[in-house]
């Protein structure tokens, strides 16, 4: 079963595979995934219409909710979303970091499985990554990083990588949204430029994003874009604030 925490009036979903959600046979393409999101929001006597929040594939997600079920949904807000024309349409090196990726989730399987990862997490491995997980407490930040080190959910990210030009052809039913309210939310950089960044196409990947960031402002005739100026591709950990503001945006927006 796929479980929805409650937090106060928003709710915080697991996608198969992630968290304490179980593991899925299912593809993990975007309409496979809206289906079971659908399902989970029904058990759960979740009443709409919703504001719905997608990060990253996220997006692909909330997008093609909206799409299937307009008259549930009130708002979106992208956090740094994707766009199928720009995922599609990526050059051959983007093409070949993407299997790298997937490459290195599939090693983390097996990292998980016996444990290395656990024993990463101890030593606080991820802090050291991304220092800006220390502005979250133990009891916050737990969850997220537990999850790290079961094996199902570098599996899902294999998969859901893996079957991503697959959910972009399912989005291209989604990309005129009418008058839905959007906020889609730009961050500074996909990877906050260091030392490692030199060895990948940091500019390419960029470029790729300004694109993909221009065709999601023509989703809908009430757009909205905030800028994540302090904020590679993970704006829940750089600047979750401004994930409160685009929401604050919307209920306005709608009166609320």
């Amino acid at each position: 079963m796929k479980k929805l925490a409650p937090l106060g009036r928003f709710v915080a979903w697991d996608r198969a595979g992630y968290g304490w959600s179980d593991h899925s046979p299912h593809p993990r393409t975007s309409g496979q995934i809206v289906d079971e999101l659908n399902i989970a929001l029904a058990k759960a006597h979740l009443q709409p219409p919703y504001i719905l929040v997608g990060d990253s594939f996220g997006s692909y997600n909330m997008r093609l909710y909206a799409q299937r079920f307009p008259e549930q949904v009130q708002g979106l807000v992208l956090t740094d979303g994707l766009h199928e024309n720009g995922m599609l349409n990526m050059p051959w090196p983007l093409q070949i970091l993407k299997l790298i990726f997937i490459s290195g989730f599939l090693m983390s399987i097996f990292g998980a499985g016996f444990g290395i990862i656990r024993l990463l997490r101890l030593v606080q491995i991820f802090e050291l990554i991304k220092p800006n997980l220390r502005q979250f407490s133990r009891s916050e930040l737990s969850p997220v990083t537990r999850s790290f080190c079961r094996p199902k959910h570098w599996l899902t990210m294999a998969r859901e990588l893996w079957s991503m030009n697959a959910s972009g052809r399912q989005l291209r039913v989604a990309s005129e949204l009418g008058s839905l309210p959007i906020v889609s939310i730009k961050s500074c950089s996909f990877f906050t430029p260091a030392l490692w960044t030199f060895f990948i196409p940091l500019k390419r990947i960029n470029h790729l994003r300004d694109q993909i960031h221009h065709d999601l402002m023509s989703l809908s005739s009430d757009c909205t874009q905030l800028q994540a100026e302090h904020s590679s591709h993970f704006v829940w950990v750089d600047q979750p604030e401004i994930m409160v503001e685009a929401v604050q945006h919307i209920l306005k927006k709608i009166n609320y």
